[in-house]
Formats: C-alpha cells, structure tokens, sequence
C-alpha cells in the first residue's frame, strides 16, 4: 500500500501567503497575519485563515479561508471569511457591539 506523505502547516501557510501575492494587484493586502489552522483528514486539505488590512484608513481587516491540497500543496479555494452575529451581537472585530473583550 503506498504511503502518502503531506505538507505540513508551515508549507501550507506559506502557499496561502504565496497566492495572495500572486493577486496582489486584487488583493492589496497589507499586514497580513495567520489566523488559523486546521487539517482535513476526510478531504486531505489544510484550511488556512489569514487576515489582512483592507482599508488601511479604517483599519478594517478582511478575512479569507484557503483551501490548501495537502499532498502537493496548491491553492484549491480561496474564500471569504464571514462573522455571523451571534447572541452577543457581534459580527466581527469591528462589529456592532466593538471590540470583542
């Protein structure tokens, strides 16, 4: 049985990070920082959130999830990351309700 062997997160995280800069002259992303992590098993994907500063008067960040193939390590989807309000009323870092403590 042959053994498959995936990236690890830092590889995955790399090629998010990569690809944004491919689109910079779409995604003007300034500071961008790693939000989360999160491994696949069932779908063999790394999922990788990254924000960055949409609006750089504002400073409104825009979230966005990648889709990472695990075994060679290409972009597969990228999407935008939304806050659903909850109970508190928060809808993100910038929501109604402020900052969220």
């Amino acid at each position: 049985m042959a053994e498959f062997k995936v990236i690890d997160v830092r590889q995955a995280v790399a090629a998010a990070i990569e690809y944004v800069k491919t689109f910079a002259y779409l995604l003007p992303a300034k500071d961008v920082r790693l939000e989360e992590t999160e491994f696949s098993d069932q779908q063999g994907v790394w999922r990788i959130t990254l924000s960055f500063v949409e609006n750089q008067i504002i400073g409104s960040r825009s979230y966005k999830i990648f889709e990472i193939d695990a075994l060679d390590g290409h972009v597969k989807s990228m999407k935008a990351r939304s806050f659903l309000s909850g109970p508190t009323g928060y809808t993100g870092p910038t929501g109604p309700s402020g900052p969220r403590p």
